[in-house]
């Protein structure tokens, strides 16, 4: 599907109560460098690192547009903190906002083709990241604000990252990026905050359907598409696990995934199948648990419990927070 590895899909089935907290009432900081026509309806807006395809309805939503522009400048900054070494972009990437499912489906066959398009236009509600764009159509106001923050990160790592990350950590990496908040008319992020992840994390820990970690760090988005209950436990499932790579057990481990993200920007991820160095390699996603044992100093069954222990603390917070 596409280049790295074709599951990057994002379904908005959990997004309900992520809170992009005052993004309709108060000031914010514009990032839009100038505006210009799209089609009879739609407009292009340029931003120092974006050009966004839109046919939003001003009218039903006033501002959306500029607000998706400021997050999207805002995330990439955040983004950019997780691998400081890699040289920005200079060309602009690419994202199409769509007022209508109807419009979004025909962009999605058009762009994907016959082969691809019918495992996106699947995708229950939201958007996908497909290469470097990121296609997405209207839920609500705070739905595309906290889409927008997801998708920005997967279609950063695919232009930046030589290699790839497994999916299920780069989906969990970019759930860590859905709630948006506002300070001082800007996009503000607490990584560790995820309300709907969290309550998601505590329904899949009392059902007991979380993966075992062997099997679930080989996984994609692509087997659960289609799946409600199972897509709920995986995203949040994703987002347990980079939870607990970047700050758990009091940041035991936060130096081998930071190590670990360079090396997949870098394209020099220790894989013994070679599928993570590049991302248009053939995938084969059997050595990823190796891969970690090598990262982690330790296999994924002797991490299991912690992992476990974790999951588990931070669901019970209301608002998935404990580092």
């Amino acid at each position: 599907m596409c280049r790295r590895q074709g599951i990057l899909l994002t379904l908005m089935l959990a997004f309900a109560g992520c809170s992009s907290t005052g993004a309709q009432h108060s000031p914010f900081v514009s990032h839009v460098d100038r505006v210009e026509p799209w089609g009879e309806v739609g407009r292009v807006i340029h931003t120092p690192r974006y050009k966004i395809f839109s046919t939003l309805d001003p009218d039903e939503n006033p501002e959306l547009e500029a607000r998706i522009a400021s997050v999207l400048e805002a995330a990439n900054a955040e983004y950019a903190k997780l691998v400081p070494q890699i040289a920005p972009t200079t060309q602009p990437m690419e994202c199409y906002f769509f007022q209508t499912r109807a419009q979004w489906a025909a962009t999605t066959e058009t762009l994907l083709g016959p082969e691809l398009a019918p495992a996106y236009l699947r995708i229950g509600f939201g958007g996908y990241t497909f290469g470097d764009r990121f296609v997405a159509y209207f839920l609500t106001h705070e739905r595309m604000l906290n889409l927008t923050a997801h998708e920005g990160w997967h279609q950063f790592a695919h232009r930046h990252f030589v290699g790839r990350l497994p999916p299920s950590l780069e989906e969990g990496i970019a759930c860590t990026f859905e709630d948006v908040r506002w300070q001082q008319g800007q996009p503000v992020w607490d990584r560790a905050r995820n309300i709907v992840r969290a309550a998601a994390l505590r329904e899949a820990l009392a059902d007991r359907t979380l993966w075992p970690l062997d099997e679930f760090v080989k996984m994609h988005a692509g087997e659960v598409i289609g799946k409600n209950a199972r897509i709920e436990a995986f995203y949040a499932q994703c987002w347990a696990w980079a939870r607990f790579l970047e700050a758990g057990e009091n940041g035991k481990h936060a130096e081998a995934f930071r190590r670990l993200l360079a090396d997949a920007a870098k394209g020099t991820l220790v894989d013994p199948t070679g599928s993570l160095g590049r991302a248009g390699a053939a995938w084969d996603a059997s050595g990823i648990p190796k891969m970690y044992a090598h990262y982690l100093g330790q296999n994924l069954a002797a991490l299991e419990p912690a992992f476990r222990r974790y999951a588990q603390s931070i669901a019970q917070r209301p608002s998935g927070t404990m580092d």
